[in-house]
């Protein structure tokens, strides 16, 4: 199951397809690209929350929520609700919210305390 449920948007579920397309990645790699999208998830929540016990979304200590967690599938302003938010696209179609050296990239947002909502590039 990871396969498809951790590469969205650019593979969708079985169940949710025709309600929802899939994204075309923003280096035609959608295994590198996902890889890159889950290494920058994890490195915000390593670099707020060394020891994996500092960052709640409600009263229960037993349910930890760290920053990226709290903004899953939200990649632009207006995302939520199955609907990654408002990204750019090039010339092929395919979608991304950061350009470096040659290299697009779809980067999630995470949660800003200070914002009091998700936040991105």
């Amino acid at each position: 199951m990871c396969p498809s449920l951790c590469a969205y948007p650019f593979v969708i579920l079985d169940y949710v397809r025709g309600a929802v397309k899939p994204l075309k990645s923003p280096n035609g790699e959608v295994g590198v690209d996902v890889m890159i999208r889950v290494i920058v998830h994890e490195m915000a929540e390593m670099a707020t929350d060394p020891s994996v016990n500092a960052w709640y979304a409600n009263s229960d200590p037993a349910d930890p929520v760290e920053i990226a967690d709290l903004c899953i599938g939200k990649y632009g302003g207006g995302g939520g609700l199955g609907y990654i938010g408002e990204v750019r696209r090039d010339a092929n179609g395919a979608v991304f919210n950061v350009y470096r050296i040659r290299r697009r990239f779809l980067i999630q947002w995470v949660w800003s305390y200070v914002a009091d909502d998700c936040v991105g590039p």
